[in-house]
């Protein structure tokens, strides 16, 4: 059982750009930051003149951030990244006429949506790592759209980012991989479902185990009496009428789904793990190798990500500088 879904990192960015179409005052800022950005990068005057006053200020002369629509977090990354040196940016400001200017106003603005906008930055953070699955993808959905209801200020950009949220959350709710994956996920169980999606998996873990359910529950309390076991009260509580079979087992044979579950919480999330791999195959395929076939590419690709898991080459980098 597979079925398609879109990258959940995707959606946020496009859960952000939604809310500052709505947020002129926001533009108007990112719109500031930029020009003064460009004049810092392409006069060696200007560049020299900031780094001098960060280091005066005592202020690590960072390098301002532009917002970038097709990247990921980039609004916060330019807020966060222009608030650490704010004092500097004002300075310069007042000393260059044809510099922007950020009044107080925009500076409680840019503060305040990197509030807002810091659990979702923490999420796609989240799920970009390689241990994190599809099954986190309607739990995370739902957690935001909460964090952003709490939220008191802006609530047009808030509201606009909820409603994409909940468009898509739609979308994600109604494929069944994914409800059964963050059952089976022991780390959100059935919080995040309700029960209609409840009694489809139990139809499915009685279907597919071929087993007599209530007699295997039965079984499994006598062996392990003094065990509290969420799944096994679980399944007591929410086991649909069905007829019942003489094939005994036991309920790790229902958990496993005859070895489909692994399958149902081993997706990624996101397409950072492909984009990886784009990223590795630049260094295969390059100007020098214009003539490598298909197949060796692909071979060479192979090794590249596995010849660590089959044991050869240097394991970690201490070990390769150390050799």
């Amino acid at each position: 059982m597979y079925a398609n879904y879109d990258c959940f990192a995707h959606k946020l960015n496009l859960a952000v750009k939604a809310g500052i179409e709505v947020f002129d005052t926001l533009s108007v800022i990112l719109c500031k930051l930029r020009k003064i950005c460009n004049i810092i990068n392409k006069s060696g005057n200007a560049r020299r003149e900031y780094d001098e006053i960060s280091t005066s200020l005592g202020i690590p002369p960072l390098a301002l951030k532009k917002n970038i629509e097709v990247r990921w977090n980039t609004v916060h990354a330019v807020f966060e990244r222009a608030l650490k040196v704010r004092d500097v940016i004002d300075f310069l400001s007042n000393e260059h006429a044809d510099w922007p200017k950020l009044s107080s106003t925009d500076w409680n603005t840019a503060k305040s949506v990197v509030q807002i906008l810091q659990p979702i930055v923490d999420s796609t953070i989240l799920i970009q790592a390689r241990g994190m699955t599809s099954s986190a993808i309607i739990p995370l959905c739902k957690v935001l759209i909460g964090e952003l209801k709490t939220s008191h200020v802006f609530r047009n950009f808030c509201s606009s980012m909820i409603y994409k949220l909940e468009e898509e959350l739609a979308k994600y709710e109604k494929i069944e991989y994914l409800q059964f994956g963050t059952m089976l996920d022991i780390r959100f169980k059935d919080n995040f479902t309700n029960e209609d999606w409840k009694e489809k998996l139990l139809e499915k873990l009685y279907v597919d185990s071929d087993l007599d359910l209530e007699n295997t529950l039965a079984t499994s309390d006598q062996l392990s009496p003094k065990v509290d076991n969420p799944f096994s009260r679980f399944m007591k509580t929410k086991t649909p009428d069905q007829p019942r079979r003489n094939k005994p087992g036991s309920l790790r044979d229902i958990i496993a789904l005859q070895g489909n579950g692994p399958n149902l919480t081993c997706s990624p999330v996101t397409t950072a793990e492909a984009e990886r791999l784009f990223s590795s195959a630049k260094t295969v395929l390059t100007d020098n190798r214009k003539l490598l076939s298909a197949e060796n590419f692909t071979k060479l690709m192979f090794l590249q990500q596995n010849v660590k898991l089959m044991g050869f080459g240097p394991q970690n980098n201490d070990n390769y500088s150390k050799s």
